[in-house]
């Protein structure tokens, strides 16, 4: 296998035997002078096909152990939903865990406002969210809040019907790009592609707009900490009722309080890598 490019120690591009680019993980593969090759395959512990790009940037921000439990999660999700998952996933499962677990030492909590509906709709998925969160506490020592079970169902839910209906996602693509470029043009900033911040941004966008138009009312907490950012994130909040308007416009239908929250903390994370001018 030639290893060709380092993403951290233990990570790298690579070429496999049919000289196909693939992300290969294994313990000090990402060390040496690049390219070489990698007589001893027995290093490499997994191999990832067709990762996206974006994805490759974020592998080098999780934590080795944070990886290993996504892939076990994956692994189990695969089977109990009859379901072979993309690469992908893993990657950005582990930078939600990540996430996750910076937001519970900050103390942060939000209550994620599709929870009702998908307690209806996707108890598979709910049971993987709740087997996700015990593997996470057995393997990295943290019990993530209980709220945390549907936002992983969600990457499941997500990539479920992502698979099945490419259409559907292409368009969501369009409306995202037409939304970054709305933000940039309007906050004056340029927003850097490969940082993964945008990443993050865009991922939680793409949540957004799978859902239809939100009937729950924010909770008493919620609505709490979005007035307080609004009042201390002016210019993240403008950026938020900036999609707000696109939304409406376009989709006919507005983003709830606990949805510009969201969006507030993911454009105010953008606008800390920026100057924003609103």
């Amino acid at each position: 296998m030639l290893v060709k490019k380092k993403i951290n120690n233990n990570f790298a591009i690579c070429l496999d035997s049919n000289g196909q680019e693939i992300i290969a993980y294994g313990k000090g593969i990402g060390f040496g002078k690049m390219p070489y090759q990698l007589e001893d395959l027995s290093l490499v512990e997994r191999t990832f096909y067709d990762i996206d790009n974006h994805m490759v940037l974020l592998a080098n921000q999780i934590p080795e152990k944070t990886f290993e439990v996504a892939t076990k999660i994956v692994d189990i999700a695969n089977l109990y939903l009859n379901n072979s998952f993309s690469s992908n996933l893993i990657f950005s499962l582990a930078d939600h865990i990540t996430f996750a677990i910076d937001r519970l030492n900050k103390g942060i909590f939000i209550a994620n406002p599709l929870g009702k509906d998908i307690n209806f709709l996707y108890e598979k998925e709910l049971q993987v969210g709740r087997i996700a969160l015990n593997i996470v506490e057995n393997e990295l020592g943290v019990r993530l809040p209980d709220k945390e079970v549907t936002n992983i169902a969600i990457h499941f839910i997500e990539a479920e019907v992502y698979s099945s209906n490419t259409a559907e996602f292409q368009s969501k693509e369009q409306v995202i790009t037409e939304i970054m470029d709305l933000l940039e043009k309007e906050m004056e900033i340029s927003i850097d592609k490969n940082d993964a911040t945008y990443i993050r941004f865009v991922t939680h966008l793409e949540y957004l707009l799978k859902r239809s138009p939100s009937k729950v009312e924010a909770s008493s907490k919620n609505m709490q900490l979005f007035e307080q950012s609004k009042a201390e994130f002016t210019e993240a909040y403008q950026g938020a009722m900036l999609i707000s308007d696109y939304i409406y416009a376009n989709l006919k239908w507005l983003p709830n309080e606990e949805e510009l929250l969201y969006l507030i903390i993911h454009i105010n994370r953008l606008c800390s890598k920026a100057d924003c001018h609103l």
